[in-house]
């Protein structure tokens, strides 16, 4: 099938005609969260326990994959499965009798997909030279999600967006904001709502708004902790985070970045103890029950762990 692009696949899922099989690929997690969010909000509130089935591709297998397409929707037209990180359901570490013959039926699968269920693979990177992704890039709906490549696609992101928020950049607003995210998507929307917020009732946003709030893209990385987080690499995150703080960064930003880590990155057995270490430094930041780095440090120690 043909590529498509985000904004394609959203009048789809409204219209209600989405496609028995999805591939979402690319360094754009953001935007693969919020497309595979829109796959499941695609199924009435009510009937979701039964029509849509969440998984991650290294907490379950193919057979269970495959098992969860060809269950039949109950009270609605269709089903979704939603398979997070794919790719280590795709690309199996270690490759075995067992192994084989469930990406065999999964080559099955693809070429002949359940027609009343929609099967929606989110992968940040798959080996194309592999029988499995070129059979994927063949027979499914692909989504690249690639972010931003250079400045231009930055200011052509940064004009869309703006326009479906309803304001105005100056031309080189637009440029210095462009400029200064260094190419990374996540940043980008991280320093745009900023932007946003700081020039809120403003009839233009100028020059001098993005320097008050975006810094040089060499000097910052908004999603260094998350990232050392995701890896349990606690000295390293333990180090960002302080940068963060000596930077000014406020605490609401660095909480909302590891809650988005908590909901979105994590492993399945870490999430139940994450979330409620993250609602308890939440709720200690609001009751201003301790020093703001120091209850953020116990919670970055915590998530690692």
């Amino acid at each position: 099938m043909p590529t498509s692009t985000p904004a394609a696949v959203r009048k789809q899922i409204k219209a209600g005609q989405t496609d028995p099989l999805y591939l979402l690929i690319g360094d754009d997690e953001e935007e693969k969260s919020n497309l595979a969010a829109d796959f499941q909000d695609a199924i009435e509130v009510d009937l979701r326990p039964f029509n849509v089935q969440r998984v991650y591709g290294d907490d379950t297998t193919i057979g269970a994959v495959l098992d969860a397409a060809r269950t039949l929707p109950m009270l609605s037209p269709r089903r979704m499965v939603v398979v997070l990180r794919a790719e280590h359901l795709l690309m199996p570490k270690r490759e075995s009798e067992k192994t084989k013959r469930e990406l065999d039926d999964f080559r099955a699968f693809v070429q002949a997909p359940e027609a009343h269920a929609s099967v929606v693979l989110v992968a940040f990177k798959l080996d194309k030279r592999t029988s499995i992704t070129k059979l994927l890039l063949k027979c499914a709906t692909v989504i690249e999600c690639e972010g931003i490549r250079d400045t231009n696609a930055a200011a052509r992101w940064i004009r869309e967006q703006a326009d479906h928020h309803h304001v105005k950049f100056e031309g080189a607003a637009v440029g210095l904001l462009a400029q200064r995210v260094g190419g990374d998507i996540a940043r980008m929307r991280a320093d745009f709502a900023r932007v946003l917020l700081y020039a809120s009732g403003q009839k233009q946003i100028r020059v001098d708004d993005v320097k008050a709030v975006v810094g040089d893209a060499d000097l910052q990385d908004d999603w260094a902790v998350a990232d050392a987080i995701q890896h349990r690499k606690t000295d390293v995150a333990l180090r960002e985070l302080g940068l963060a703080f000596d930077a000014g960064k406020p605490k609401e930003m660095i909480l909302g970045q590891l809650r988005f880590i908590v909901e979105r990155k994590l492993d399945s057995s870490r999430i139940p103890t994450a979330v409620e270490a993250l609602y308890r430094t939440d709720f200690a930041l609001k009751t201003s029950a301790g020093n703001p780095r120091v209850l953020l440090e116990r919670l970055v120690v915590e998530l690692c762990q």
